[in-house]
């Protein structure tokens, strides 16, 4: 713990660490408690300032810090009488449910007594009543006279729950995480308020804890003054209790508390918030949202007549009050708008309404088949297979084959379709897939390269292939030739004298000679010749060395060597 004296001698101002107590002075002080305005986050700091009998600083300081996110400390000192708690750090917003943005400031007025452990809680309250507390310390009052009075009068101006109502205990000792008590009920809820008026005079997107700041240190001055707050403030804090959701601040809030690991009870805030401003808390008032201080209930249900669904007023909570509690004529029992999934029919409208089949059955519906449901609060689900209508789940009524759905819009290539027995499926057994190389009696008459058997001979030509065409429903017969009509088709060479182009020897890689066609209708290379091949063909007389015994002699010379010209001729230029 570090120690800080501040005064205007020269040496008298500086920190040291305490020592240890000694039997002289002041006994030995364990300062507990919390810091709150939603618990002050792990760091925050906490400045223990002496006061003289006055209420003026003595130049004496004690600094500590929280120990943990629930805003607990701890501290030993030695000193009796007033301090000043000046606590500074992020906190948990109840209102946004997270944490703060920014650090704030909340200040409190404690009386040290005797040594030993004391608990002190700074928090909205204590920081509000401070300066008032203060003023009657100083104009002679002891401090729980004075935390009282000034406590009393906050209580008043705030006016946040009912006139009458009273925590029981000081300021100092309200404790958010002390349990579900009226005195830290009291605490959470004007806290909650206050933060909620400050998010409201922030605006989207303002600074929610500087306006906060603000307005803590606004109404602390105004009751520091007067003992009374400004009639706009006034103004501000009951709107903010009105539009308090307390249902939300105590979840958020204690799931802020599990997160932590704490096992605290959140206080109940229904028992001091008054929304409707009729001086009765919600938790104790049978028309929480309307003002009704009579609190009659004519019916004895527990709910006010002031608020009763069925009064034919518009109240705060109703979406709807026409007069009774019909709930099928538009207007729900509980003045809700009726709509189609609220599980009531509205007679004329629907015929269901979500689980709600007012007691119908597909059988009592004229259907003969099918479970019952609703879908957009009309009735489905019933069939009657075989009266050409087609109802979910039916994909198709044997009695209505105009409606089927087609194979080729069912995935096929084609053929018919038929419904089966029970309506719920469509029989594709006579559909087929072009492609598959298996032949559907009736719908193909050929698959691929499957003609069952079947070749070009079988349509009247010599040779060729067949071809399935038009999703297998046709045989083409475009690669087929009869050979012998003299004229070349398709796979033949030539057919007669049709040698097709250029139809020569010189085409086919020879140097010359006569191309003709057999009677297969190929090509008949034997009148074509190519010299150097070393074959002797037609209309050549040698190959290489191959005369066939021709000499010089037998061309009529008297001697000499023939040679082959490059036309495979003899050349006789060697003979004499």
């Amino acid at each position: 713990m570090l120690v800080c004296v501040y005064g205007a001698g020269a040496g008298s101002s500086g920190c040291k660490n305490a020592g240890p107590a000694t039997d002289a002075g002041p006994e030995r002080v364990n300062l507990s408690g919390g810091l709150q305005k939603g618990p002050f986050v792990l760091g925050s700091s906490l400045a223990i300032s002496a006061l003289d009998a006055n209420g003026d600083p003595t130049g004496l300081v004690f600094n500590t810090e929280t120990t943990n996110d629930l805003g607990e400390f701890s501290v030993d000192f030695s000193h009796t009488g007033l301090v000043r708690l000046d606590a500074t750090g992020f906190y948990y917003n109840e209102v946004l449910g997270g944490l703060s943005t920014a650090p704030v400031t909340l200040r409190a007025l404690h009386e040290i007594v005797a040594g030993g452990p004391q608990d002190a809680y700074v928090n909205v309250l204590t920081h509000l009543t401070y300066g008032r507390a203060l003023s009657y310390v100083a104009s002679g009052a002891t401090a729980a006279d004075a935390a009282a009075a000034a406590d009393l009068e906050a209580r008043v101006a705030l006016a946040i729950g009912p006139s009458t109502f009273d925590p029981g205990a000081p300021g100092i000792a309200l404790n958010e995480l002390g349990g579900d008590t009226d005195a830290n009920a009291y605490l959470l809820a004007i806290s909650a308020v206050l933060t909620l008026a400050a998010q409201t005079a922030a605006g989207p997107g303002g600074p929610v804890d500087a306006t906060l700041q603000q307005l803590l240190n606004a109404i602390a001055a105004e009751l520091t003054a007067t003992g009374t707050i400004e009639p706009e403030t006034i103004d501000a804090i009951q709107a903010a209790e009105s539009a308090l959701d307390t249902t939300q601040v105590m979840a958020d809030f204690g799931a802020r508390l599990a997160e932590l690991g704490s096992t605290a009870v959140v206080p109940d805030i229904d028992r001091i918030i008054d929304a409707d401003q009729d001086d009765i808390a919600n938790a104790s008032d049978n028309c929480a949202l309307v003002p009704n201080p009579s609190q009659a209930d004519a019916d004895g249900d527990g709910i006010g007549d002031a608020c009763e669904c069925g009064n034919g007023t518009l109240e705060p909570g109703e979406e709807c009050d026409d007069g009774n509690v019909d709930g099928s004529d538009g207007c729900l029992s509980d003045c809700r708008v009726a709509f189609c999934g609220d599980e009531v029919i509205r007679s004329g409208i629907e015929s269901c309404d979500g689980s709600n089949l007012g007691g119908a059955t597909c059988t009592s519906l004229g259907y003969a088949a099918g479970a019952l449901s609703c879908t957009d609060c009309a009735y489905t689900g019933c069939y009657t297979c075989g009266d050409g209508v087609v109802e979910a789940p039916e994909v198709c009524d044997v009695a209505d084959p105009v409606e089927f759905a087609s194979c080729f819009s069912l995935g096929f290539s084609a053929g018919p379709t038929a419904c089966t027995p029970d309506c719920l499926a469509y029989d594709t057994s006579g559909c087929s897939i072009c492609g598959d190389g298996l032949i559907t009696p009736g719908v193909e008459v050929c698959d691929g390269t499957n003609f069952a058997g079947a070749d070009c001979t079988t349509y009247g030509f010599t040779s060729g292939t067949l071809t399935c065409a038009y999703f297998c429903a046709v045989v083409g017969t475009y690669d087929c030739s009869v050979c012998g009509n003299l004229t070349r088709e398709d796979t033949e060479e030539c057919d007669g004298y049709d040698l097709g182009f250029p139809g020569t020897c010189a085409s086919l890689g020879f140097d010359a000679g006569t191309l003709v066609c057999d009677t297969d209708c190929t090509y008949n290379t034997t009148l074509c010749r190519l010299c150097g091949n070393g074959i002797i063909e037609f209309q050549e007389g040698c190959e290489g060395t191959d005369f066939q015994g021709q000499t010089c002699m037998t061309w009529g010379y008297s001697g000499g060597s023939l040679t082959c010209g490059p036309d495979c001729w003899p050349d006789t230029s060697g003979c004499f």
